[in-house]
């Protein structure tokens, strides 16, 4: 039994301009995209799963209530990624409160070749006695999904408005953990790389 908890907090609340469309809900596989991600994490040893949405999105609502996730309601449009894990991080303290060595790990919603695989790899590598970042790296990029211990949630938080997680995470003594295939660095973002992703592409 591992003697910490994990909290995946899934930012899904973008409007996809860059795709013209809802990409979470464009077809994968006779299916909207976002169920495969939802379908990675409810598969994976994650104990909690928080998806960031949109408060008027009730189709993404939905999708993640059918999976058994836990949803946290953005009250307006986030503008950065940043935004969409803040409101993530206020959720699962209010929820859960976890404890200082408890680990938060995201991935963006976008990623449908992540699997649990992956997920739970990282999680593997945790050691709540002596709690560090960790970051998958696939063909010497870095990917998804980060893990940071609880304890580093107050400092990301404070960190300078204008940095994401990601300036947050090079700072950081990270362990790399190598992974593996594409899908941990693959996101869908524009009709090419939706092209890309139902042709058979991806990698």
């Amino acid at each position: 039994m591992r003697s910490f908890s994990s909290y995946a907090i899934v930012p899904a609340a973008g409007r996809s301009r860059r795709m013209g469309s809802d990409k979470l809900m464009l077809a994968v596989a006779g299916r909207p995209l976002i169920d495969s991600t939802l379908r990675a994490w409810t598969n994976s040893a994650a104990d909690h799963v928080v998806v960031v949405v949109r408060g008027e999105d009730q189709p993404l609502r939905d999708r993640c209530r059918l999976a058994g996730v836990e949803v946290a309601a953005a009250g307006a449009d986030p503008a950065e990624m940043r935004d969409s894990l803040e409101i993530g991080l206020r959720y699962v303290a209010e929820r859960f409160a976890p404890e200082p060595n408890d680990a938060w790990l995201v991935a963006p919603a976008d990623m449908p070749g992540l699997g649990p695989t992956a997920i739970d790899l990282v999680l593997a590598q945790y050691d709540a006695r002596c709690p560090r970042v960790i970051v998958p790296r696939v063909a010497g990029k870095r990917g998804h999904p980060v893990l940071l211990p609880w304890s580093a949630a107050a400092a990301f938080t404070r960190s300078p408005p204008h940095e994401g997680l990601d300036a947050f995470v090079r700072r950081s003594r990270a362990l790399e953990v190598p992974l593996a295939g594409p899908g941990a660095v693959l996101d869908i973002d524009t009709p090419a790389d939706y092209r890309r992703l139902v042709s058979g592409g991806g990698d």
